[in-house]
């Protein structure tokens, strides 16, 4: 494999992606108005890439390039990204941004009307671009170029679309917080769907539409339940409604939105956002995904295997993700 998930960020990652971008500006015939600049700084704040008017100075995009899937899903990631933008109010021809680690990406708008990061993603959500460990180099960056092409083509022209799927399902959410048995039924009927198409992406087919379920529950619980998901479908009549409505629109977006997201990072950030509204400044964080696996094997190697009855707690973990 000519590049992996380990190898240095800037080293590595950075050149393809300056690479792929130049390809992409010379496609688009953008490349007479439009450079490309590495490391540029916002106040305090290094921005991986910029692509900036010549004449006006004035920046098209920024783009912030991880090495990881997971570092891309990663609210933290996405936030930080967004905040260059946020910082460039008087430096940006369009207020666009891109988080991407070259394999997949998301595009996004800045928009201080839609403070959230998951309120700025742009349709269609996540883009798979190419595979490092089936693509040669040559048809990677070919791939890689098109599709900054593609977005470089329609930031200049200032056309976008919101993809409103985790806005609408946060703001469902966020209405029922204060309700628990609303809150764990919802999730209940959501998550379903969710998950469904995250299996149907994988070629499972164990799960049924949850409309066959017309709504009820305990037989939604206990058909996700039987797949191997207890811990968030374990039914107990006194925690749940018997019964939930849910738009069938929002239904179908989340299948389709789990279609192409499967790792479930984006939806946990936003119900980490929501139970922690309010409680930000007191030391409650989302747990960084590649500190938690550090943690989680160093406690193996402590402690061992666990028994079926023994846990492993950190009490100063956050809610995590």
């Amino acid at each position: 494999m000519w590049i992996s998930h380990s190898d240095s960020e800037v080293n590595v990652f950075h050149p393809i992606c300056e690479r792929a971008l130049n390809i992409a500006l010379r496609k688009s015939g953008m490349d007479t108005t439009y450079c490309v600049l590495h490391h540029q700084y916002t106040g305090v704040l290094e921005m991986d890439y910029v692509v900036q008017n010549i004449v006006t100075g004035k920046y098209l995009c920024v783009v912030e390039v991880k090495r990881t899937p997971a570092d891309v899903h990663s609210a933290r990631y996405q936030f930080q990204a967004m905040s260059y933008v946020q910082m460039n109010a008087g430096e940006s021809e369009r207020p666009f941004y891109i988080l991407t680690n070259l394999e997949y990406a998301f595009a996004f708008r800045y928009d201080a009307t839609r403070p959230r990061v998951f309120q700025q993603m742009l349709k269609p959500g996540l883009n798979s671009i190419g595979d490092f460990g089936i693509d040669s180099e040559a048809d990677f960056v070919e791939k890689l170029s098109d599709y900054f092409k593609n977005l470089l083509d329609d930031f200049r022209d200032n056309r976008y679309e919101y993809l409103v799927t985790l806005e609408q399902f946060a703001q469902h959410m966020d209405r029922i917080k204060k309700n628990q048995k609303q809150w764990k039924s919802s999730l209940a009927v959501l998550l379903y769907e969710y998950i469904r198409g995250a299996f149907t992406f994988i070629k499972r087919n164990e799960l049924r539409d949850v409309r066959l379920f017309h709504n009820d529950i305990s037989r939604i619980c206990d058909e996700a339940a039987r797949i191997n998901f207890k811990e968030i479908f374990t039914y107990q009549s006194t925690h749940y409604e018997p019964r939930v409505t849910v738009d069938n629109a929002m239904l179908v977006n989340l299948f389709d939105f789990g279609n192409q997201n499967i790792t479930g990072d984006s939806v946990a950030g936003i119900l980490h956002e929501i139970v922690s509204a309010g409680h930000e400044h007191e030391g409650e964080v989302p747990t960084d995904l590649e500190l938690a696996r550090v943690v989680a094997e160093l406690a193996h190697y402590i402690s061992g295997d666990l028994g079926n009855n023994e846990l492993v707690c950190d009490p100063a973990a956050g809610s995590g993700n």
